[in-house]
């Protein structure tokens, strides 16, 4: 078994607008490496989170379960878990207060 590494963190900006996604995607991309399975997308700063910036957190998702890891958001605004909520995405994205919170979440293999 390989043991779990560090997950990566992404921070993203206070408004991500269908602009933004494909500057993010690329940054996601640079930043996981082709073993990398997990990452914490960091939303400290993020206060509009457009379709286009749902979009985006599905297919990473997806993309990393199917690496058999998972995607953990840090410290959403009211704004933004409200739309999570609203959207149902809370169920499948866990949110947590920190970085290193969702980072311990995702180092439980069990969790993901």
């Amino acid at each position: 078994m390989v043991p779990p590494t560090t997950p990566a963190v992404l921070s993203w900006p206070a408004e991500v607008t269908t602009d933004a996604v494909a500057s993010l995607e690329r940054e996601a991309g640079t930043t996981l490496g082709p073993a990398d399975n997990t990452l914490v997308v960091d939303l400290t700063r993020t206060t509009f989170l457009s379709s286009s910036g749902l979009g985006l957190l599905v297919r990473t998702g997806k993309m990393l379960a199917e690496r058999g890891g998972g995607l953990a958001l840090a410290h959403p605004q009211p704004g933004v878990a409200r739309l999570l909520r609203a959207v149902g995405l809370d169920a499948v994205i866990p949110s947590f207060s920190s970085v290193e919170a969702a980072r311990t979440h995702l180092r439980k293999p069990a969790a993901r």
